[in-house]
């Protein structure tokens, strides 16, 4: 994903971008859009982006100013300039300051695209220079998961079990386990969720070469949650009332449904039980108490709804596959 950061004091522009076809339909997303350099230059100071898309000449801080005030700092991001013929000069100017284009405006549709297809290839030229080959890992991947290319994401499995040693030192990662949440963490990034369950984080639970996989269907299923009105509040039902025995009946009654048609639209819309879908989210809970607190096995479990700590036992070590006692040491390595 191509990020953008896009400056134009004209606010019917960000109405006129945002219906282009193209952000909606490619590599490429409006991460921000503010409406002054000196916003811009605060935005950058806060958050990465690919490229800068700005107009030539606004208040207070012009594009050419702010070209330089980025260059000052040592921020190499990649600049397009907006600018009308008459200030085809001014555009040179840029030039000195490494801008790597100019769109003549008005702005269309097609001069955008031609001129993001030019900057794309800039990037990816640029990417393949400095990256690292855990990087390069990493953003091929993320790129397979988000678009759902399912070769890549079948090469992404098979390259990690050759170069495991590299890619983890490359990235700093003393295992899989970190390396599989950092991935994870990198693509919920890549979108704006309005709730994140976090199903997958502490949850390394099947062999290394389906977890790719395994995560290619948990991005799916995040993002029914943040679109589907009936899982989003199921799951936030489950989220408030973790620690009740008999979550389906809570459930049911709260939405007033009953409990079979709960439970089989549930299965419909994510391919996973509701049963199964709660015992993960008890577990989540678990690992994070025996990771974060002091709490003994024993009042874990009853804190979760289990009868029994055996049988809480078993069902932990049946998802994570270790008991509760031996994630706990492995959380401390």
């Amino acid at each position: 994903m191509i990020n953008i950061l896009f400056v134009d004091d004209d606010l019917s522009m960000k109405f006129i971008i945002e219906h282009f076809s193209i952000f909606h339909c490619s590599n490429f997303r409006i991460k921000k859009f503010v409406t002054d350099g000196i916003k811009a230059l605060q935005a950058l100071d806060q958050q990465e982006f690919d490229l800068v898309i700005t107009d030539i000449k606004m208040p207070i801080i012009d594009g050419i100013a702010l070209l330089k005030k980025m260059r000052e700092k040592n921020d190499e991001t990649f600049v397009i300039i907006e600018s009308t013929y008459r200030e085809f000069k001014l555009a040179q100017e840029a030039m000195r300051y490494h801008a790597i284009d100019y769109i003549e405006k008005p702005l269309t549709e097609v001069k955008l695209r031609e001129a993001l297809t030019r900057a794309e290839r800039m990037i990816e030229e640029s990417a393949e220079v400095n990256e690292s080959e855990g990087e390069k890992w990493i953003n091929q991947t993320i790129h397979a998961l988000l678009y759902e290319e399912l070769m890549q994401i079948k090469r992404s499995s098979a390259e990690l079990q050759q170069n495991e040693k590299e890619i983890l030192a490359d990235l700093n990662l003393k295992d899989k386990v970190n390396l599989f949440l950092y991935l994870w963490h990198k693509l919920l990034n890549e979108k704006n969720y309005i709730y994140n369950d976090r199903l997958f984080i502490r949850f390394p639970i099947i062999e290394d070469s389906k977890m790719i996989f395994f995560m290619h269907q948990e991005f799916k299923r995040l993002d029914l949650l943040n679109h589907d009105p009936f899982i989003l509040k199921l799951s936030q039902i489950i989220n408030d009332h973790i620690t009740l025995g008999d979550l389906i009946t809570h459930i049911s009654t709260t939405l007033e449904l009953s409990k079979d048609y709960v439970s089989r639209t549930f299965r419909q819309k994510t391919s996973m039980t509701l049963k199964d879908y709660i015992i993960i989210r008890k577990i989540l809970e678990a690992q994070r108490l025996l990771t974060d607190s002091n709490k003994k096995v024993y009042q874990i479990s009853n804190y979760l709804g289990y009868m029994t700590v055996d049988y809480f036992s078993g069902v932990f070590k049946k998802v994570t596959g270790m008991t509760p006692i031996q994630y706990r040491k492995h959380s401390m390595l």
